[in-house]
């Protein structure tokens, strides 16, 4: 399975930020030690209840990901 779900939980958003960039960076530095890619494009981010609209700003690799209201975890 290559499928990965990150979680984080804290009342402050910056830290939910802040330790999720933190997880997606070391994510990334194993999968190129391992020569294995990440798809950004097929990677997404989710803001569980919050009632601020705007989605966190994460990137990988250099490249903002997307936000998705109503993901489907696969596994």
């Amino acid at each position: 399975a290559d499928d990965l779900t990150l979680l984080a939980r804290h009342t402050e958003r910056d830290v939910i930020y802040h330790t999720l960039q933190c997880g997606l960076n070391v994510v990334l530095q194993w999968s190129k030690e391992y020569f294995m890619s990440v798809n950004v494009a097929k990677t997404k981010c989710t803001l569980f209840g919050c009632i601020e609209r705007h989605p966190l700003t994460l990137q990988l690799d250099g490249e903002r990901m997307g936000a998705d209201r109503t993901p489907k975890l696969l596994g």
